[in-house]
């Protein structure tokens, strides 16, 4: 038998043998409708036999009983069952139960052997399956067709496993647990849970060798027709395909690991959450991840994950169409990392929190969005090599024993009044914290394309255009790092003193803004606690038209400049 979904048709021919519980409930009748279904087999797949030991009724649960089933064609055992018990009328079953079934059965030059200790079946309708055995085509055809045709109340499957194994007897593909469906309709399944769930494959599907093991796999309503058609479709067919695939599907996934032997790498996932509403992303969430390669030595281990946003019925191997519908893309609510720990090369690398939300697109332009991350962890022995006395310094002054980085960014385009601004916050724990803010009116965003493709466009975009300048605004906080680099580089104050010079020369034309700015210098290198400026408009002015007023002498009835130092 070279299609193994020949196996299936047959299995639900035996099925709606049913109709052998006639309405008289006799042994006789029950067992002229099997040596009829088997005459049926007969026209239809060839030499085809049905034998039993035993067949019996149950008058008061309306079933037949059958014990010792097999299926054999050409001689060969296909199908073994120690006891079937069915309850139906033709081209429907009630439930059915079926203990210890074994199939057999070779395709594409691999014998596979399939043992069930428990198969139950509940309120099983056939449509025109069983006439479809006399109309066979091929198994794409098959299978729609089957999906089409085909509702399941409730379908079990207990102590399951299969072994696949090549001519020379070698196995190249293994699977055992259990699955557990209900409600199966044309197609869509509302609930379908595999537990225990084992597979290994060596050879087979085309796909590199990968062990995987879940303890748990739900998911709930999930449309199988457009899955399988993306599964047989060319490549720019399945992002297609798969989009009909999701209405409300939700898949919850616990304990589950990946192993890819050729490539050393695995996976791991504590506990996994899907949720998908007409192809969007609702929700995703992963805790207690962990990605390990080990020829290049890479160990990453994610506490908690979650994206949430994501439109999925784009095609994302076309970087025109992701061009075209970057909005889509970035439309994301949520997305963040928590309790990461990354070892490449053993240099060890972690963080508490990184994430962005509420990005906003419009035509091609990503016009907002939020991005942060919070204690960054960066061992003082990777500092060392660039400077081993800057870490020695830190160590004695703080007691620290790892450098803890933390920034964040916003921004946000306004489109009423063609506002843009954005800030900038990092800190470096116990030693210093910067804080950086820029406004500007009449700016048009940049597209990601035109980006990519003229990285300079974002610079001739604010120096060349009618974009006005609104505000800069720069705090900085020190807490240790200023008096560190002052006792191991005490030239800095030269530095600075160099600064007030270049001051002096540079703002001659404005006396009050250089003494502010000389007296915020001159403080900060006294105390070296905060330094700020802060440069606002005060009356409309053009980023081109800056170096003009500034060289005139007039910059200064258009902005106003405070500086701050202590």
């Amino acid at each position: 038998m070279k299609k193994p979904i020949v196996i299936l048709l047959v299995v639900f021919g035996i099925f709606s043998g049913g109709y052998l519980l006639l309405l008289d409930q006799s042994k006789r009748a029950a067992i002229d409708a099997l040596e009829n279904f088997n005459k049926t087999l007969q026209r239809s797949l060839g030499d085809v036999q049905i034998t039993y030991d035993d067949i019996r009724t149950n008058i008061f649960q309306r079933s037949a009983i059958a014990e010792e089933l097999v299926l054999s064609v050409s001689d060969n055992q296909i199908i073994k069952v120690d006891e079937m018990v069915i309850s139906g009328e033709e081209g429907s079953i009630r439930f059915a139960n079926l203990s210890d079934l074994e199939l057999s059965f070779m395709y594409d030059e691999v014998q596979f052997k399939t043992a069930i200790g428990k198969l139950f079946i509940e309120e099983l309708k056939l449509g025109k399956i069983q006439s479809f055995l006399n109309d066979y085509r091929d198994s794409l055809d098959a299978i729609l067709f089957i999906l089409d045709e085909l509702s399941i109340s409730k379908f079990e499957l207990e102590d399951f496993s299969l072994i696949g194994t090549n001519m020379n007897d070698e196995p190249i593909i293994s699977l055992s647990g259990g699955v557990f469906v209900d409600d199966l309709y044309r197609g869509s399944i509302n609930n379908v849970n595999a537990i225990e769930l084992i597979i290994n494959n060596r050879a087979y599907f085309n796909l590199s060798p990968f062990d995987f093991e879940t303890d748990n796999i739900e998911i709930s309503n999930f449309e199988l027709k457009p899955f399988v058609e993306a599964f047989n479709s060319e490549q720019k067919e399945v992002f297609r395909q798969l989009n009909h695939a999701f209405g409300i599907t939700k898949l919850d996934i616990e304990k589950s690991s990946l192993f890819l032997p050729d490539r050393n790498l695995r996976m791991l996932i504590g506990k996994g959450d899907l949720e998908i509403e007409n192809s969007f992303l609702e929700t995703f969430t992963l805790e207690d991840f962990v990605f390990q390669e080990k020829p290049v030595d890479t160990n990453v281990s994610i506490g908690e994950m979650s994206l949430k946003g994501l439109d999925l019925s784009i095609d994302f191997l076309s970087q025109e169409i992701l061009y075209e519908n970057v909005s889509r893309v970035f439309g994301v609510e949520e997305f963040f990392l928590k309790d990461v720990s990354i070892l490449h090369d053993e240099i060890p690398l972690r963080f508490a929190e990184f994430g962005f939300s509420e990005i906003e697109t419009k035509l091609n332009q990503v016009i907002s969005g939020k991005t942060f991350m919070y204690d960054l962890e960066i061992p003082f022995s990777e500092i060392e090599e660039i400077n081993q006395k800057l870490v020695e310094e830190i160590v004695l002054t703080t007691g620290l024993d790892k450098l803890k980085a933390s920034f964040q960014t916003e921004f946000h385009y306004d489109e009423d009044d063609k506002r843009y601004s954005n800030s900038i916050k990092a800190e470096l724990d116990q030693l210093a914290e910067i804080e950086f803010s820029l406004e500007m009116a009449e700016f048009a965003p940049i597209s990601l394309k035109e980006l990519e493709e003229v990285p300079s466009s974002i610079l001739l975009a604010i120096f060349g255009e009618e974009i006005e300048f609104r505000k800069i605004k720069i705090d900085y906080n020190d807490f240790q790092l200023a008096d560190i680099l002052f006792k191991i580089y005490p030239q800095i104050v030269m530095g600075i003193d160099f600064i007030k010079v270049q001051a002096s020369l540079l703002l001659y034309q404005y006396p009050n803004e250089k003494e502010l700015l000389i007296n915020a210098l001159n403080n900060f290198g006294r105390e070296r606690n905060k330094f700020g400026l802060n440069v606002l408009a005060v009356k409309p002015l053009r980023m081109s038209e800056v170096s003009q007023h500034f060289a005139s002498g007039r910059l200064n009835e258009y902005v106003s400049i405070e500086a701050y130092g202590n």
